[in-house]
């Protein structure tokens, strides 16, 4: 490959295709939303490249990027200024497939220094829809498909095994011109901005029929003492399964590329040491478990200090502590029930509901600290808001309200 077309194959890698454009109109609605799945970041080798562009932006490349089109199937912004000023940048951008027919490309990335909302996009170089080319196209839905094996790795980072922790809901789906897509919505409990993000799949199935099979087979797919196979649920032993009948396309794909938080994204309000008391809230310690909560709405609440609160356009954070010991039931209840009220203040009075997107902490020497990721809306809602800072003045928590600036 000479200079031109490795120049050529770097800007193709970047800039959304036309089929990706069409994606809002098939996206907007529950039914054909990705479904998210969250878990651990896991090692992956990056394959040999085949494209590398530097310090470019998906926006440089096409002109007016926009942003509704490649992320409002997750993230709403209500100015469409503030939303183009939120859209990141990636450099040494890298590529393989086991088919060289395909092209994998990162169509646009968004979030700020702590966190990721990447889209990549697998097409086809003679512009084909993908979906001509599976083997199982039949009645499988648009969004009811999962890569057999799918990996994520930030630098050196393993999810919740290395030194930095880090978590995230990967998912995909396919546009209605017949194109992959693949997202990563990623938060680490340090900055991602700057750092190499890397991602792989292997074979894509059709997702319901595939469970039916491992369901008739008592059979799973996963890493076993080092090897990835089918193994028996009980067992644990390695098994022959046949998925043939559900394999949509056996491609096997890597990404590689830095990931550049916008300017925007780091305009942060803080309350960098408040030293204030507060109340936080959980269910009662009987309701944590696997008992199932019928009734009643009994709190267990108990004092914690709020340490530091930083809020971005994109999210926030909160760190507090309070006295542990290896018998508390916070990192229990943490994950089942928390029952806080948080809000945005505005600068016109309103108030725009918070809640919490994940957390990280520790317990040592008999104290426990807490770092609550934030998102902009309701605990059940699937969309998150992305805001303008400079229309922010506090942050309210069970009614105690920390002025930001």
């Amino acid at each position: 490959m000479n200079n031109r077309e490795l120049i050529k194959n770097a800007f193709e890698d970047i800039a959304p295709s036309d089929e990706l454009l069409e994606k809002v109109k098939s996206s907007q609605t529950a039914d054909n939303r990705s479904r998210p799945r969250l878990r651990k970041g896991i090692i992956i080798p990056v394959a040999v490249c085949f494209a590398a562009c530097l310090g470019v932006t998906a926006a440089a490349v096409t002109g007016n990027l926009d942003f509704d089109v490649l992320f409002g199937d997750r993230i709403k912004v209500a100015d469409s200024e503030l939303a183009e000023e939120l859209v990141g940048k990636v450099s040494n951008v890298r590529y393989s497939v086991s088919d060289d027919d395909y092209i994998v490309s990162v169509a646009g990335v968004t979030g700020d220094s702590d966190t990721l909302y990447a889209v990549i996009e697998i097409s086809r170089k003679d512009g084909t829809p993908v979906t001509e080319h599976f083997q199982n196209p039949a009645d499988f839905d648009h969004n009811d498909y999962t890569w057999l094996e799918d990996n994520v790795k930030i630098n050196n980072a393993v999810g919740f095994t290395a030194q930095m922790s880090w978590g995230g809901g990967f998912g995909q789906s396919i546009t209605e011109n017949g194109n992959i897509i693949y997202t990563m919505d990623i938060e680490g409990d340090e900055p991602i901005s700057g750092k190499v993000i890397s991602a792989e799949g292997d074979t894509l199935v059709g997702w319901d029929k595939y469970n039916e099979i491992c369901d008739e087979t008592n059979s799973y797919y996963g890493m076993n003492k080092g090897e990835y196979g089918f193994y028996d649920k009980d067992t644990h032993e390695p098994v022959q399964v046949d998925i043939s009948s559900v394999v949509a396309i056996p491609l096997k794909w890597s990404i590689s590329f830095k990931y550049t938080a916008s300017d925007k994204s780091l305009d942060v309000l803080t309350c960098k040491a408040p030293e204030e008391k507060a109340t936080f809230r959980l269910k009662s310690p009987d309701e944590i478990g696997d008992k199932i909560y019928e009734g009643g709405s009994e709190r267990y609440e108990f004092e914690c200090t709020v340490k530091l609160i930083e809020i971005s356009p994109t999210g926030g954070k909160m760190d507090i502590e309070f006295p542990g010991n290896e018998n508390n039931d916070f990192f229990r209840g943490v994950v089942t029930g928390i029952e806080n009220e948080m809000y945005l203040v505005m600068t016109d009075g309103s108030l725009i509901p918070v809640s919490m997107n994940g957390w990280s902490g520790k317990l040592e020497n008999g104290t426990a600290e807490m770092t609550l990721h934030l998102a902009y809306r309701q605990q059940s809602d699937y969309f998150r808001n992305y805001m303008d800072t400079s229309e922010v003045c506090a942050l309210s928590f069970n009614g105690t309200e920390y002025p930001l600036g």
